[in-house]
């Protein structure tokens, strides 16, 4: 969930995971696309994925295939339903979607969290930092502007981020009970990034995350906040 990097990170998990032995299942609750086959995974919809699953493949598996390689993800009581079916299964899935943005905060209907959720990971993106504020840059400009405290053009700092990251109603107070809160700070590029990633987390990290991690997924560079 959140906006800057959760196609990118969804590619890395599958691949990680496609080194263990259990079967795969890669979904959502929002429209997904299908990775363009880059990580070997099987893509199907509707109700074949039933069959499938029962083989322990390694799919993609959405509700019905829309145009543009995109595909329409399942309510969070069908994936509940279907984690019930498939308990080997290490299921992925994304919960909210960003139209491209690098910032996001969900609105009073989202993220679509299944119940049975493990881990929750929410993404924000430090290639954010030092542009100007923009609905172009933003999704839901409105909202995260008040939030944030920022106004139209204005430049964005850690702070802004730091707010958005810990507004009552963001990501974190959506995350199940149990799961584990992990926070994302991405695109993690030069050393002024990484900086300011830990400035972030400083200033966050008492909020109720259980993990912050900061680093780029494309270059494997990942940095656990405290160590």
């Amino acid at each position: 969930m959140g906006a800057g990097g959760k196609a990118t990170l969804m590619k890395r998990l599958i691949l990680e995971a496609q080194k263990s032995d259990s079967p795969i299942l890669v979904t959502g609750t929002t429209n997904l696309h299908s990775f363009k086959n880059s990580t070997g995974l099987q893509t199907i919809s509707g109700y074949e994925g039933i069959k499938v699953s029962q083989k322990d493949e390694k799919i993609l598996w959405a509700k019905k295939k829309l145009p543009n390689d995109i595909f329409h993800g399942f309510s969070t009581r069908e994936i509940d339903g279907i984690q019930e079916k498939v308990k080997k299964y290490l299921i992925i899935v994304k919960t909210d979607g960003a139209r491209k943005r690098l910032i996001k905060v969900p609105n009073s209907t989202e993220p679509l969290i299944p119940k049975k959720t493990t881990h929750c990971v929410a993404i924000f993106n430090m290639q954010s930092i030092g542009q100007k504020a923009s609905s172009e840059l933003i999704h839901r400009f409105e909202l995260c502007s008040q939030i944030a405290k920022l106004k139209k053009n204005n430049k964005i700092e850690c702070s802004h981020l730091a707010n958005l990251i810990s507004y009552k109603n963001g990501y974190l107070s959506r995350m199940p009970k149990d799961s584990k809160k992990i926070l994302y700070l991405s695109g993690c590029l030069k050393k002024d990034d990484l900086k300011n990633a830990e400035k972030i987390c400083k200033s966050i990290e008492k909020i109720g995350y259980d993990m912050l991690i900061f680093g780029d997924t494309i270059e494997k560079k990942f940095f656990l906040y405290g160590e």
